[in-house]
């Protein structure tokens, strides 16, 4: 990468609890993300993906290895530090209903981050909370309702409102789509997009949805067991996977061409009895 990365991971490991209960599920992982740039960072349940964005947020301590923002070590900011970036350090979780406060408005979900750190005034702040909701499909009338009114996949577009409220740098997107049906899953991932483009935000996608990664994705990161095994211009791993894990979960991806299906379980049938002779 040519020019210094927005977000820098350095030999990550993670591990949770210590002693004989300890678990590293996550171990040596490197990887940047320059201003503007999307990376995705695929794998099965388990495979890591997630303990690796948790790390980044501070939610999960990294026993090993480095982070950088900005140029700046976050491996182990205190709560102050992290204070201190979080308008350009946002993240949308896979869950919003653990991440929404369910005795205020949203109009105040939104807009009290910004007010309360005198970043914009409270009229500004309404009105980018209104644009905001009016562009995730739910209209600037949800501003006065709580969040109980509101489906889980509505609640996730709140989620993604409030990620691009402060205008962050990067946003850490954690199964952002999964709980949303396709046609809406289209209208978010083109919000993203156009945020993209608008502003230069850069995304870290963590997602087991191949296709969605597809889409957001300028370089991908496959993780299993904790470990990258393979990384890539996402066109090209997508194309011609090296990894038999790679392989795997491409040959399990669903594909409008049954055909190519076909081929793909095919070529991992045969790589599974390579392995066993």
């Amino acid at each position: 990468m040519s020019e210094t990365p927005l977000l820098s991971v350095d030999n990550l490991d993670v591990t949770y609890g210590h002693g004989r209960r300890a678990s590293t599920p996550v171990h040596n992982v490197s990887f940047e993300i320059g201003p503007g740039e999307s990376v995705g960072l695929v794998g099965e349940s388990g495979s890591g993906k997630s303990s690796v964005g948790r790390a980044i947020l501070g939610l999960a301590q990294a026993s090993a290895g480095r982070i950088m923002f900005d140029g700046n070590d976050i491996t182990h900011a205190s709560r102050r530090e992290r204070q201190g970036i979080s308008s350009e350090l946002q993240v949308v979780f896979q869950d919003p209903r653990s991440s929404l406060n369910e005795a205020k408005r949203i109009r105040d979900i939104l807009t009290e981050p910004l007010v309360a750190s005198r970043r914009q005034t409270r009229a500004q702040a309404r009105d980018r909370a209104a644009e905001l909701l009016e562009r995730v499909g739910l209209g600037a009338a949800a501003m006065d309702k709580l969040p109980g009114a509101f489906s889980g996949g509505q609640r996730q577009r709140i989620a993604i409102a409030r990620a691009l409220m402060s205008g962050p740098r990067l946003i850490i997107c954690d199964e952002p789509v999964s709980a949303l049906d396709l046609s809406v899953q289209a209208q978010i991932i083109n919000l993203l997009r156009q945020e993209q483009r608008e502003t230069g935000v850069a995304y870290l996608f963590v997602a087991h949805d191949l296709s969605v990664v597809r889409l957001m994705s300028e370089r991908v990161l496959v993780m299993s067991r904790g470990y990258v095994v393979e990384q890539g211009q996402t066109q090209q791993v997508y194309a011609d996977p090296q990894h038999p894990y790679t392989q795997r979960l491409l040959a399990a991806e669903p594909d409008p061409d049954p055909a190519i299906q076909r081929e793909r379980r095919a070529a991992w049938a045969a790589l599974a009895s390579e392995s066993k002779s």
